[in-house]
């Protein structure tokens, strides 16, 4: 038997009062006045004990009933049902701890794994662990192996397995994505140890966060997750020696006069001390005077130009700095893809009837290629056209390519992963119709008519779910209805193997699309020329044509900087390779395509007969080290609680049981219900010897 509020027990303290009361001494009632004594014998008085006691049973009686009310109060519960329920699975326990590069800080990594172990010893002996790292994904080290069942429960073992997995930890160069994390073991523990068919209430979860609460990115998406009810968290957050930092980025795009812009940021907490920025590379020599110095107040941002190092391969450097981890950016001069786009079609007189003449003002290149375009005649397109070199051929007028040879090679060019784009943009009347009907007839497989157009023609569909027309799809770009088209080419007798993508406000299609082999034919009924349509004067027609260049290319090849972390596309062909480089791009070593690139440096991926030199570099979202506070966690729906001890947790746990023990038995109501009956008993047999007294 135990209580639940024992210091009611000093209430038992009150059965004296009955025993005090009995004990005092009354004076005789009823004294008779006499006129004298002298007729009285005297006898002497006896000696007697001062007080006694008169009726024992009474007392015992209203003792028990003091004894009774004063145990009610005290709430008693029996402990043989205790020890079943402290068998099993108290709550489940996840240390979550931050393996990301901005972990590499001095002395945080260390503190880092000192806090993680503190936190499993800390735990009941009953409470199951796993233990969790994460940076951009989560990676399970360690979990209790948990099936409901009272023998799955956690045992000392575990809190070693725990711990050995907690120091087998290193950090790694990926990027923060603590809130993904966070979401995703939540998530986990729903399944561990899963017990919702027996009907019972899920046992507690307690996420332990262990990190520099670093900003990273992605925070909002907190706001938006449904906590489980049964899920609470607690920060560990891990302090560097020195605050602040500065980061330096090189942007993307190479000036006119050969400089490179180099964007320097300086963390709002940092100091205001100069920084220095130069090139480094082991084939140029040291020199001290190339250090440029920047002074950056704190949270500033400021972009400088740079000369491109003559060296293909170079390192940007930091110095200066109040942290190390982020200050070298690698560099690789980028070598432009060079490819080809073959316009077929004659040149007209006028500037307004000549497609080619506003096909040549598309802006084809970027940082990573250099398109050419050139115009073929009908003879030219007997040389071999590659795919791979030329994603992309246009054809103006069928015409040139009337012969069936020149349309034989020209769909096997597709049919082995090319583009076509098939132009019917000059009317029909007056030409060789039914001829060039016959010379298509086996590659187009329909009817080509010209169409009347009254007035004008309005795009009136558009397919956002083609990848050509994909970035349209937001409201501020999907408004096709302002372009004017004067004339088109009506079809007829269309294969189910053609898919529109575009069409007209009558219905009739303006844009085609057919799959041929590895590649596409597409087919656009109507002109761009300013003669024909308003196409090639339109804010569509650059991206457009710019999107359908794209996706004849094959195999993209990959931008020359990534970051460390970056899904690599030509990981996918199963006879791509990923090779390490030094920074005289020599071979070090493979790379396995599972792992993907796992830290910053110089890599090559080779794919079939070609090749492809690029460097990886930090995310640079990982150098904003500004810190997370619990307020704004909490303001995003995070579900805080404070860790507590082993013992507290301990005592808290025994306390709910005992409670829980207590609220079930409900012994107070029967002892309560006895004293009651006595308090009756006891009144009914005073009175009646008072009146036996009396």
């Amino acid at each position: 038997m135990s209580f639940l509020a024992p210091f009611y027990l000093l209430g038992a303290l009150s059965v004296l009062a009955p025993i005090v009361f009995h004990l005092i001494r009354r004076q005789p009632k009823g004294a008779i006045p006499v006129s004298s004594l002298m007729f009285l014998r005297p006898t002497p008085p006896r000696l007697t004990r001062r007080s006694r006691l008169d009726d024992w049973p009474l007392l015992i009686l209203r003792g028990l009933i003091l004894l009774l009310i004063a145990a009610a109060f005290a709430r008693p519960f029996l402990n043989e049902s205790a020890t079943t329920m402290e068998a099993g699975v108290n709550r489940r326990v996840v240390v979550l701890i931050d393996t990301s590069a901005s972990m590499r800080r001095e002395e945080i990594w260390t503190d880092a794994k000192t806090v993680a172990i503190d936190a499993i010893h800390q735990l009941a002996s009953n409470d199951a662990i796993a233990v969790f790292s994460f940076d951009r994904k989560i990676q399970l080290r360690f979990a209790t192996s948990l099936d409901g069942a009272a023998e799955s429960a956690p045992t000392d073992r575990d809190t070693e397995l725990a711990v050995e997995a907690i120091n087998e930890l290193n950090p790694t160069w990926h990027a923060t994505d603590f809130a993904a994390a966070l979401k995703d073991v939540a998530q986990w523990t729903q399944s561990w140890g899963d017990d919702s068919s027996s009907g019972a209430e899920a046992s507690p979860v307690h996420i332990v966060l262990v990190s520099d609460m670093q900003t990273g990115k992605g925070i909002e998406s907190l706001q938006a997750y449904p906590w489980p009810d049964n899920v609470s968290v607690s920060v560990e957050r891990l302090e560097p020696i020195s605050e602040g930092n500065a980061s330096a980025v090189v942007m993307a795009g190479v000036g006119q006069d050969g400089r490179i812009p180099i964007r320097v940021t300086r963390d709002a907490s940092g100091t205001t001390s100069p920084i220095s920025i130069r090139w480094q590379s082991e084939s140029l020599e040291p020199d001290e005077s190339q250090w440029r110095t920047i002074d950056l107040s704190s949270g500033q941002t400021q972009t400088i130009q740079l000369e491109l190092p003559e060296a293909k391969t170079a390192r940007l450097t930091l110095r200066g700095d109040e942290q190390s981890f982020d200050n070298t950016r690698h560099f690789l001069t980028p070598e432009p893809l060079k490819l080809d786009l073959v316009y077929l079609g004659g040149s007209a007189d006028e500037r307004s009837n000549d497609a080619e003449f506003f096909l040549r003002k598309v802006p084809f290149d970027d940082d990573g290629r250099r398109v050419e375009v050139t115009s073929w005649t009908a003879e030219t397109i007997d040389e071999e056209l590659d795919p791979a070199v030329c994603p992309l051929v246009i054809v103006v007028d069928p015409t040139e390519v009337s012969d069936r040879s020149r349309t034989d090679r020209l769909k096997s060019y597709v049919q082995s992963g090319g583009t076509c784009l098939l132009v019917l943009g000059n009317p029909m009347e007056g030409r060789k119709a039914a001829g060039d009907k016959d010379q298509w007839n086996d590659l187009l497989e329909m009817q080509i008519d010209e169409a009347s157009v009254s007035d004008y023609a309005m795009i009136s569909y558009v397919d956002f779910r083609d990848p050509v027309f994909e970035p349209f799809a937001l409201p501020q770009f999907s408004d096709f209805t302002k372009i004017r088209f004067w004339s088109y080419r009506r079809l007829s007798l269309m294969p189910d193997s053609w898919k529109t993508v575009v069409s007209f406000d009558g219905g009739d299609p303006l844009l085609l699309k057919k799959r041929l082999g590895n590649g596409h034919i597409w087919l656009m009924t109507a002109g761009w020329q300013p003669s024909a349509s308003q196409f090639a004067l339109s804010s569509k027609f650059v991206p457009m044509m710019t999107q359908l260049f794209e996706s004849g290319i094959a195999s993209r090849p990959i931008a020359s900087a990534v970051t460390v972390g970056d899904t690599i596309e030509g990981l996918s062909n199963p006879k791509a390779a990923l090779t390490r480089l030094d920074e005289q791009l020599n071979p070090i070593g493979p790379i396995d395509p599972e792992s993907g690139i796992t830290e910053p440096g110089y890599y090559r991926l080779t794919e079939d007969d070609r090749s492809f030199d690029f460097v990886a570099n930090l995310d640079e979202s990982e150098s904003r080290v500004a810190v997370v506070d619990e307020e704004r966690l909490e303001q995003l729906g995070v579900p805080l609680k404070t860790q507590i001890s082993r013992t507290v947790q301990v005592d808290y746990e025994r306390q709910l049981r005992h409670r829980e023990l207590e609220n079930r038995q409900r012994w107070w109501q029967i002892l309560l219900l006895v004293a009651l009956v006595l308090i009756a008993v006891e009144t009914l047999w005073g009175s009646r010897r008072a009146r036996q007294i009396a």
